[in-house]
């Protein structure tokens, strides 16, 4: 597919991902399965949507860059033990949100961080969120930037993936 810039970018599939998907052992393969998908938001009744990019997987408790590491448990990380499939968004250095996939079995704490978006849909209401023309190669690339774009934050931390019409 040739956005109206002049990109080009693959789409995967314009199905929602069921739940056998998220429960899926290979949190590794599971964000390099991600790489491709839209990520769409429905925020205020506004759809934006970007390809995902960029992925970082966290192999929970034996994973040393995972907040779960070392089987550590607290309010925030509780959403990483939950069932695959619901987002875990942290709030991170107090300023930005950051969008995690939450994938396994419930009580295993894996998730992938989406760390760049291609922005395909919403373009305008993107614009508005960060006040100013969006630069297709930056604005996309970081995951604080992808929530920004997509209106995401961590008050939505839980969102049922399966299910939810916001995300």
């Amino acid at each position: 597919m040739e956005h109206s810039n002049g990109l080009k970018f693959e789409v995967k599939s314009r199905e929602r991902v069921g739940e056998l998907f998220y429960l899926q052992p290979d949190v590794l393969g599971i964000a390099k399965q991600l790489i491709g998908m839209k990520l769409v938001s429905y925020i205020d009744n506004q759809r934006t949507a970007g390809v995902i990019t960029e992925t970082e997987a966290y192999a929970g408790e034996t994973d040393r860059a995972s907040h779960s590491f070392g089987g550590r448990r607290t309010r925030r990380t509780e959403t990483m033990y939950g069932k695959g499939g619901s987002a875990y968004i942290y709030l991170c250095y107090g300023v930005h949100s950051l969008f995690n996939v939450v994938t396994n079995e419930l009580g295993v704490p894996h998730a992938v961080l989406i760390r760049g978006i291609f922005p395909v849909d919403g373009i305008g209401i993107m614009k508005q969120r960060i006040g100013r023309e969006l630069d297709y190669k930056k604005d996309g690339s970081g995951p604080g930037k992808v929530t920004k774009l997509l209106g995401l934050d961590y008050r939505m931390d839980g969102t049922d993936l399966l299910k939810s019409e916001l995300i």
